[in-house]
């Protein structure tokens, strides 16, 4: 939904039915705001997502790391024999 300055605005909405003596008559409900709630889950995510990237770039490291470490070690047992 959008707000009259043409901002992006969430809403959930509850609805019961009201009846009298077991006759539906009308519907009550009302709107919540939820648009703050629904940014900070946005946000939530987004630095999850940011969290997950730079866990697998430091693993990405570490084996990268390794491998050149290991590869060192061969060329200097060739270099010294």
């Amino acid at each position: 939904m959008l707000s009259i300055d043409g901002c992006s605005v969430w809403f959930r909405y509850i609805v019961s039915v009201i009846d009298k003596q077991g006759i539906e008559k009308y519907l009550q409900g009302f709107f919540i705001d939820i648009t703050e709630s629904k940014a900070a889950e946005d946000k939530k995510l987004d630095l999850e997502r940011q969290l997950r990237h730079s866990q697998k770039m430091e693993a990405l490291g570490k084996l990268a790391g390794g491998i050149a470490h290991d590869f060192n070690n061969i060329l200097a047992y060739y270099w010294l024999f």
